[in-house]
Formats: C-alpha cells, structure tokens, sequence
C-alpha cells in the first residue's frame, strides 16, 4: 500500500502538468504524423453494461464516449475493470480497454485506485495504450481521474 500513497502525488502532479501544456497546445490531429511526443487532453463518458460483484471484488465492463483533443483518440470504446476493495472506501483497479475508430485500434492496459467505494467512486490512474492497424508504432500514455460516469484525461501520444 505505501507504493500507492508515493505514485498518486506524483499521477496528480504529471496530470497537472500535462493539463497546463495542453492547453497551450493546439489539436494534435493537424499533423502529419507522429514524430516527437504530442500532448493531449480529454473527458470521457462512462457507463457500466455489466457487473458482477462478489465480496470485496468488483467486475464491471464499461461502455464509454472519448472526446480529445487528437481525433486519434475520439471515438466509442469498451473496458473490462477490476477493482479490489481494500477497506474504508478503497480500491485498487486494472483493466484492459479497446477503442477503434476509423483510423485505427487501440489497446491498452491500466493500473489505479479509487475513493469512495461504493457511494461515489472517484479514480486516479494510468492506461497505456499500444496502436494497431492506422496506429501501429504509437503509444498513448494516458493519466484518468474523475467519477465512473465521467474522467478528466491527461497524456501524451508518442512514437513507439
């Protein structure tokens, strides 16, 4: 558990910076091609499809809407989410996320904690994604943080 009290200040930390240079940044999708790394911003819509929960496990898959700042990241996807409670309101969770669009696939795999099990979820964490087909040779970093139903996104897409 200590690992996790060190990498949230530091998550908080890199969305905030990231958040501060994006928004400096104008849309990404203006370029040709990816050949330095592109920051990036985002909300994401959420909603749960299926779920099944037994003693402190947690098994929800989510349907959720992408809106970013690169049109690479827009579009519909799904994700498969494990969360552990481990006590007073808090979790740890990782899943797995697919998004395809009509430039490509993204895949991705991710790590993070929530609060405020089970009245009012909040999370913080990080999903790496690996681009296929249009993508492929890319690799998104992506830092989450907000509700179940709607997440603030932070990250950067750079050359694999």
């Amino acid at each position: 558990m200590a690992w996790k009290r060190s990498v949230a200040p530091f998550c908080v930390g890199a969305m905030a910076w990231l958040l501060v240079g994006c928004a400096s940044n104008g849309p990404a999708s203006t370029q040709a091609a990816t050949t330095s790394a592109v920051a990036v911003h985002g909300l994401e819509a959420c909603q749960i499809v299926d779920a099944v929960y037994e003693g402190n496990t947690d098994r929800e898959r989510f349907h959720c809407q992408e809106t970013n700042s690169d049109e690479r990241l827009n579009g519909e996807w799904e994700s498969w989410i494990i969360t552990e409670e481990t006590g007073g309101g808090l979790g740890s969770w990782t899943g797995e996320f697919v998004m395809t669009n009509p430039g490509g696939t993204w895949r991705g795999q991710g790590t993070g904690t929530t609060t405020g099990i089970p009245a009012s979820p909040m999370n913080l964490g990080l999903v790496v994604w690996v681009g296929e087909d249009g993508y492929a040779g890319l690799t998104y970093h992506e830092f989450v943080h907000g509700s179940n139903g709607r997440l603030e996104t932070a990250g950067w897409i750079e050359p694999t």
